[in-house]
């Protein structure tokens, strides 16, 4: 379940998309996030964001479908090296929102908001959309990785090449596969 807040009074988040009183259809938000949209959350993934969020909400009367699109770039630290590397960001996600009375079956696409929420944070949704926008592998192009940091990497010591011993079941396997 999602960890968000519906409809909170007290919340005057500039991520609220207020839904009562928009006609049925199709509309329009955008939003351009803060450097320090990210330092509230304790995450070591991204370290800075330049991001763009556009979202097309289309609204009827049993449901709300949020179309969000998210774009820029992203700062975290590179799985190979270590130094930090800006990668690009551009994807589109999809929530439903229906209204119900039973609003403790949400799941990771449909969330059930009861008919008196008037309000939606969406902070939580775009900052999981970020997360899933990023590569499995955060790494720089081939060849902008810290040069001195891959020497190091691919240095072997004498103790790694003399505990390298081939276990002899494995050659066994090995003479196996050359003869098939």
């Amino acid at each position: 379940m999602h960890p968000f807040k519906i409809g909170s009074l007290k919340s005057s988040s500039k991520y609220d998309v207020q839904f009562s009183g928009l006609a049925n259809g199709l509309h329009s938000f955008s939003w351009e996030m803060e450097p320090s949209f990210f330092d509230d959350e304790m995450l070591d993934d991204i370290q800075e964001a330049n991001l763009k969020v556009n979202l097309a909400l289309h609204k009827n009367e049993r449901m709300l479908n949020l179309d969000f699109h998210l774009f820029g770039k992203a700062k975290c630290v590179c799985d190979r090296c270590g130094d930090d590397v800006w990668l690009d960001i551009d994807s589109n996600h999809n929530l439903i929102a229906r209204f119900a009375q039973e609003t403790n079956m949400t799941d990771d696409e449909v969330i059930f908001l009861s008919p008196a929420e008037y309000q939606l944070d969406i902070r939580q949704f775009i900052f999981e959309y970020t997360l899933l926008s990023l590569p499995v592998k955060k790494v720089h192009p081939k060849g902008e990785c810290n040069d001195q940091v891959l020497e190091y990497l691919t240095q072997k010591s004498d103790d790694e090449i003399e505990t390298t011993e081939t276990d002899p079941r494995w050659e066994a396997l090995g003479k196996l596969n050359k003869n098939a």
